[in-house]
């Protein structure tokens, strides 16, 4: 008797009104619980920081890695000898910046100063 009642019955049709209600009123918590936002992607470099200062650090990090896999002296010492070059580097460029950010503002104080006090931080 029941086989024959539900015989004409369509199940799929209220399957997917049922779930058209369920996704709708899921979107809507989503969109008001969990907003989209905008980020940035990437990395914000100092004005200093150039493709030089990047290609060594990568080269040092290579030279570190190629070391902890040898675990050889010499890997070592290649390792510690461009690791301090590219030390120098990074402390060459931001010299060079600030200074001429400070020679480039000596008649106008108040940047000068605008450039020496961010360099303090």
């Amino acid at each position: 008797m029941i086989l024959r009642i539900s015989e004409g019955y369509n199940y799929h049709e209220c399957f997917s009104k049922r779930f058209e209600y369920f996704y709708e009123h899921l979107l809507l918590a989503i969109d008001k619980f969990m907003p989209e936002k905008e980020i940035t992607v990437g990395k914000k470099y100092k004005h200093w920081f150039g493709s030089e200062i990047l290609n060594a650090i990568k080269e040092r990090n290579y030279k570190y890695r190629l070391w902890l896999l040898s675990n050889e002296e010499k890997d070592r010492l290649d390792y510690t000898k461009t690791r301090n070059n590219v030390t120098k580097l990074i402390r060459n460029q931001k010299y060079r910046y600030y200074r001429d950010q400070v020679d480039g503002n000596k008649n106008r104080p108040k940047e000068m100063w605008k450039e020496v006090n961010i360099r303090k931080k």
